[in-house]
């Protein structure tokens, strides 16, 4: 493939990502349908690298403190997804757990419904989602699994 048509489809696709960011920022809580959550989950994937960055620091826990730090600007980019991390403050470490990778084959138990729960508790819930990602048939069967195993993730799909 030309270098050209690389550049070229590198731009468009920085255009389409930041015409879907400007898309979902404004949205209200209630906003947000399935595809365009799908949307944003894919912009916080974009993370990647910067996360990959920090944890060549080695920083030991320093990386996870930075590591939280980028997720929760990145989240208070989206109208409604801050109001979650306003609400449950667990959500943010949820979500640096997942992106950090930290997951475990035996999910630790967390049953407190989400009003309940500290922020050490979403890392905690994201250490579970491997091994339901492992043995499910597809993806989406594995994260409908670790909702069941977390009130507090069945609380927040409610809403």
């Amino acid at each position: 493939m030309p270098q050209d048509s690389r550049v070229s489809r590198l731009i468009s696709l920085s255009h389409r990502q930041a015409k879907v960011k400007a898309d979902l920022s404004t949205l209200p809580l209630t906003g947000y349908t399935a595809a365009e959550g799908r949307l944003l989950g894919s912009n916080l994937l974009l993370l990647l690298p910067e996360i990959s960055t920090i944890k060549a620091r080695n920083l030991g826990q320093g990386t996870t403190v930075a590591v939280q730090e980028l997720v929760a600007d990145k989240l208070s980019e989206y109208q409604g997804i801050a109001i979650v991390t306003t609400l449950y403050p667990w959500f943010t470490p949820l979500i640096t757990g997942i992106l950090l990778n930290t997951f475990t084959l035996f999910p630790p138990s967390c049953r407190n419904d989400s009003s309940a729960l500290a922020a050490s508790d979403g890392f905690v819930i994201s250490r579970g989602i491997g091994v339901f990602l492992i043995f499910a048939v597809s993806a989406t069967q594995g994260v409908a699994a670790w909702v069941l195993k977390y009130p507090a993730l069945q609380q927040l799909e409610h809403q």
